[in-house]
């Protein structure tokens, strides 16, 4: 990546792609610079697309003051033409019209004498004005796309297993659930310990502006996730699944008021059995929470309704009954009254674990479901992960189809994130979209913005060597948009903690050292 940096700090970056791990050279050369590496160089005549699939070859790129290409170069010798293996020690004049740049190259003897062997070459550069030739750049974050404008720390911690986000009057809070331990600078709660790991819960964003983050339990299960929503009078209500002496995960829930005092609780399960996936949206006269229970031996879907000051409203509603543990609960309050679940199901093939994402609804007033859950896709992948967003009557709906590790899924359609949009009777109303990030490697998270009709959102891809977050729009046309946002520290993995509300994008990463991790809230420009 190439950025000019001025007194008013730095500017969008340019990229050039570069072959392997390749280090270039940059040299200055008139009002701009030359890079040197091994580099992709086509005719000034051929499209983009040809410059795109270019083969990689030791050559010198000129860019502009505004880091434009002009020219390009191919550095080759000998008659017929050869091309150089490698280049160095990148030399410019002051003026790209006259003195023009050299390099030393490493270059292959001609074919009629093999036996001389490799030897270095001395190669001028741009000595001449002009030039047929051209190399493909593109800015990182193009005009009109999304792009971070702000970053900052938020909390430095243990390891974090999930983030939720929700605003209360006007202002963004966050739930951070760690895997385990205590975040730096946080009161110890000197909690007894029990059976099951323990993770702690905290909420940032409530009470004063310079408020502390706030111990929400000591005793959390990070099996069973965390949830949050706003009441209508501001206050913030948590879902999370809490142990008890014995070990055993229950469903809890608690409301913050604005000034951060505990109001209210709710100890929504009392039953034993393992706990996951708890999800809480706001809805008229209270709140509709759901989770995944294994009360009967295996994992179910079940939803309860409360009301705003937690009292309960309706017993415990079970959403499905199907062969196979249920998982990656994702919940949505749609306008027209109703609550819409998503969850992976591998009731077609239990002992591979193999699930496809099914979808149902359930009334407001008292979460019961209506009518019968719908397959969204019936695919030969493992699908997982779904997000939600509100798309007129129905909703938009994204998740993964999950490659079988180790294997290559540039070019297989099979696999990666999708998108679909459904009506209100959960009918799929045209055929999901593959969504593609913007660079190497597999989508493996994906999660749709709540507030911008499921247009937008965020892919999580892994490479080689690095994660890395990439934004997407959709346009009317239907064409995807995807832009790269940031790269988080840490090893490449299928799970980073993440959550996004509008222009609030919240994640967690490891620091420089594998013990740390740390809280991070990037500010987001949607380019619209």
């Amino acid at each position: 990546m190439l950025a000019r940096v001025t007194a008013q700090g730095a500017e969008a970056p340019t990229v050039v792609e570069l072959e392997g791990t390749s280090v270039p050279e940059l040299a200055a050369f008139g009002d701009g610079a030359a890079l040197l590496g091994r580099v992709r160089v086509c005719e000034r005549h051929e499209s983009d697309e040809a410059c795109a699939a270019a083969p990689f070859a030791a050559g010198a790129i000129e860019l502009d003051g505004q880091l434009r290409v002009t020219r390009a170069e191919r550095i080759e010798y000998g008659e017929p033409r050869e091309p150089a293996q490698l280049a160095w020690n990148l030399s410019c004049g002051s003026s790209s019209t006259s003195a023009g740049c050299l390099a030393l190259a490493l270059g292959s003897a001609l074919r009629e004498a093999p036996e001389a062997g490799q030897r270095i070459l001395s190669a001028p550069l741009f000595g001449v004005r002009g030039g047929t030739r051209r190399a493909l750049v593109t800015p990182l974050h193009a005009p009109g796309r999304p792009r971070p404008r702000q970053a900052t720390t938020l909390l430095r911690s243990d390891a974090v297993a999930q983030i939720a986000t929700t605003r209360a009057r006007g202002k963004l809070a966050l739930a951070v659930l760690s895997r385990g331990g205590e975040a730096q600078g946080l009161a110890k709660s000197g909690a007894p310990g029990g059976a099951g790991a323990l993770s702690t819960l905290h909420l940032l964003g409530v009470g004063a502006a310079d408020a502390a983050p706030v111990l929400v339990s000591s005793r959390a299960a990070a099996a069973g996730g965390v949830s949050m929503t706003t009441a209508p009078d501001g206050a913030i209500v948590v879902a999370w699944a809490a142990r008890d002496d014995g070990g055993a995960a229950r469903i809890k829930l608690a409301r913050y008021l604005a000034d951060g005092k505990r109001g209210p609780e709710l100890l929504v399960t009392t039953r034993r059995g393992d706990v996951s996936s708890v999800s809480v949206v706001a809805v008229a006269g209270g709140f509709v929470v759901g989770w995944v229970d294994n009360r009967d031996g295996q994992g179910e879907v079940y939803t309860a309704k409360v009301t705003e000051d937690l009292a309960r409203v309706s017993e415990h509603q079970r959403i499905t009954t199907a062969p196979g543990d249920a998982g990656d609960l994702a919940m949505l309050s749609h306008p027209s009254g109703v609550v819409w679940l998503a969850w992976s199901d591998p009731r077609e093939s239990p002992r591979e674990g193999k699930g496809d994402v099914y979808v149902a609804t359930v009334r407001a007033k008292d979460a019961r479901k209506v009518g019968e859950e719908a397959k969204v896709l019936a695919t030969a992948a493992h699908s997982r992960s779904p997000s939600l967003a509100v798309a007129g009557d129905g909703a938009a709906l994204a998740w993964i189809e999950e490659a079988p590790i180790g294997s290559d899924v540039d070019g297989q359609a099979a696999y990666g994130a999708m998108l679909a949009t459904l009506d209100a009777r959960l009918h799929v109303t045209r055929d999901a979209l593959r969504l593609r990030g913007a660079g190497a490697g597999a989508p493996v998270g994906v999660l749709l913005d709540p507030l911008r009709g499921g247009t937008s959102g965020l892919l999580l891809r892994s490479t080689a060597g690095e994660l890395a977050l990439d934004a997407f729009t959709t346009e009317t046309a239907g064409r995807v948009v995807t832009s790269w946002i940031l790269s988080p520290l840490g090893p490449p993995t299928l799970d980073l903690p993440l959550a996004i509300d509008d222009v609030d994008l919240v994640f967690a990463e490891e620091g420089r050292g594998a013990t740390e991790h740390r809280v991070r809230h990037v500010t987001l420009d949607w380019g619209r």
